[in-house]
This record gives structure tokens, sequence and C-alpha cells, in this order.
């Protein structure tokens, strides 16, 4: 079985080709060796970064912009982002704060991508 994608490692975004060869992920269609290795990943155990907006105690500033320290499974995007919906961000952020740490208990953190500061 062939599976193509398009590579998203680059600008150049390769179409990648994805076979099984005696259990073993082959990829053709790669401009570099880092499509190769993502179209490997992509085949294997896909990955996802999550950036997203979690709830703020601001009548001014409502959402308060974040990403996951390090990307997930795509498998359980949705879990994190109902775990997401239950973050109430207090006080004052500058980006690169850890606004919530350990999420699922996964070693994920939430850091802040945008600053909420009261007064200004």
């Amino acid at each position: 079985m062939t599976k193509t994608i398009t590579c998203i490692v680059c600008p150049r975004g390769c179409p990648l080709q994805l076979s099984d060869a005696q259990g073993q992920v082959c990829v053709t269609g790669n401009g570099c060796k880092r499509g190769e290795a993502y179209g490997k990943q992509e085949a294997i155990h896909p990955l996802r970064t999550l950036t997203t907006t979690v709830c703020t105690d601001s009548k001014e500033w409502p959402r308060l912009p974040v990403r996951l320290s390090q990307d997930i499974p795509l498998e359980q995007v949705f879990a994190y982002m109902k775990a997401l919906d239950e973050i109430v961000a207090r006080g004052c952020w500058a980006p690169g704060d850890v606004v919530a740490q350990n999420l699922l208990d996964a070693g994920v953190d939430v850091v802040a991508t945008g600053e909420l500061v009261y007064g200004s």
C-alpha cells in the first residue's frame, strides 16, 4: 500500500510517497533527509503542534494565546483540547510563562505565547 502526503518540514512541500516494504516504512519523493524523517514519523506515530487560547479572568482580554511545550500524538489532540478548555489563566502573563504544568499527566506544559497585563 502506498500513501501520498505533503511534507511540511520546509517550504518546498515535497510530495512524499510512503510505502511498507517488509515491515519498514519506505519514503520517496523527499528533497532532503528531514523529509524522509518526517515521512517515517507521520507513518509510524504522527505528532502535532497544538496552539490555541485559554480563558482568562480578564473582562478586557478574555483569551490568552498558548501553545503546548512539545508535540503531541495526533490521536490525543481532542483530549488535550478538552483539558485546555478547563484552564482559566488568572493574573498577568508574559510570553514564555508556564500557565499549567503536566497536562494530562504527560509531562506537557501549557506555555503563554501572548501577554496579559492588567491596567495597561
